[in-house]
């Protein structure tokens, strides 16, 4: 039991790494590598949360950038909840899941990242642009991240050419969902960036 709940760690590390960091920013080392086509983000409670702007914009065939403002109208502390989807569309505009993860507790992961290595070393990234977003709780107040962005020599992964359907849902202690966030991204020729390229068949 213990075994398989420490395989399920590595995995959710590995999946919401690429999750976070290939959907959310920009991970291109090579022209059209990851593209964002769209991002969504939508409160479902607005006396808990509302976001005044939440999109993606290009600045170049390299490097997109990602932007959010929202106003939480209630401290946010633990216990409250992430679940994470990762979904790669298919024929007929399709998006089948690759992955669920279950409701974890955010605080709880913040507070304790130094026992997981992967999720540190994520927030670690992602801190030196987005810091405000991925912090230890309390999270309160008003919250803005303006063109952030990742270099691009810290997000390489093994992501085969295809769009991807991604979604962060957030839920309160009582486990009422009340934000969720939607991206679509095209990847293509991720592989090439480590010197691999797809079988022809």
């Amino acid at each position: 039991m213990q075994t398989n709940k420490i395989i399920f760690n590595i995995l959710s590390a590995f999946l919401f790494q690429i999750f976070v960091i290939n959907s959310t920013f920009s991970a291109s080392k090579s022209p059209n590598s990851n593209r964002i086509k769209s991002v969504e983000c939508k409160s479902l409670d607005n006396k808990t949360v509302e976001f005044e702007f939440c999109y993606a914009k290009a600045f170049s065939r390299k490097t997109t950038a990602f932007n959010v403002k929202f106003k939480l109208h209630r401290v946010m502390q633990k216990p409250f909840y992430i679940q994470y989807i990762l979904s790669r569309r298919t024929s007929g505009n399709v998006c089948q899941n690759i992955f669920k993860s279950d409701l974890i507790e955010f605080c709880g992961l913040m507070d304790g990242m130094d026992a997981n290595p992967m999720i540190k070393n994520i927030i670690l990234i992602l801190n030196e642009t987005a810091p405000t977003l991925f912090h230890k709780c309390p999270y309160e107040g008003e919250t803005a991240v303006t063109n952030a962005t990742i270099q691009d020599d810290k997000a390489l992964f093994f992501i085969p050419t295809g769009t991807y359907c991604s979604e962060v849902n957030f839920f309160d202690n009582k486990k009422k969902q009340y934000v969720n966030v939607k991206m679509i991204n095209d990847i293509k020729n991720s592989l090439d960036i480590l010197g691999i390229t797809e079988r022809k068949n």
